[in-house]
């Protein structure tokens, strides 16, 4: 990933320029491979899970180079941090979607929720011990 790969060569001529292709990229395929929804667009369990760790990664490495994420590409980001909010059962796990097995995604809902001060978030990765209950819960 060229955002990393600049990150880490600060002392290349051409670092700004593959920072911010690199970046450039990173903003557009967002919204190629996620849905308006938050879907990741394979639909499947793991595989969303995987992209989302990814773009929030990246969007962590920009920042500790002093740029930041346009409000698009956090609201996407969120977006997916909710869809896994709804895919989580009341147990902490997720269901088999596609060719994913079942898994739980706990802590990088509690990293959604941390970053986007989502207490929704908090109280389903905790199973209720942090933060507030979802407006809906699929067990309601």
């Amino acid at each position: 990933m060229l955002v990393v790969v600049r990150h880490g060569r600060t002392e290349a001529n051409r670092a700004r320029l593959w920072r911010d292709t690199g970046w450039g990229r990173m903003e557009e395929e967002i919204f190629r491979s996620v849905l308006d929804d938050g879907a990741q667009i394979e639909l499947t369990t793991s595989s969303h899970q995987s992209v989302m760790n990814t773009f929030m990664r990246s969007a962590e490495v920009v920042r500790s180079a002093g740029l930041e994420p346009s409000a698009k590409y956090l609201e996407r980001l969120e977006k997916m941090h909710e869809y896994t909010l709804f895919l989580t059962k009341p147990d902490g796990t997720q269901p088999a979607l596609g060719d994913a097995g079942a898994g739980e995604a706990n802590a990088k809902l509690k990293r959604g929720a941390d970053r986007f001060e989502r207490s929704d978030m908090a109280y389903v990765a905790t199973r209720g011990r942090e933060g507030r209950a979802p407006d809906y819960l699929d067990t309601q």
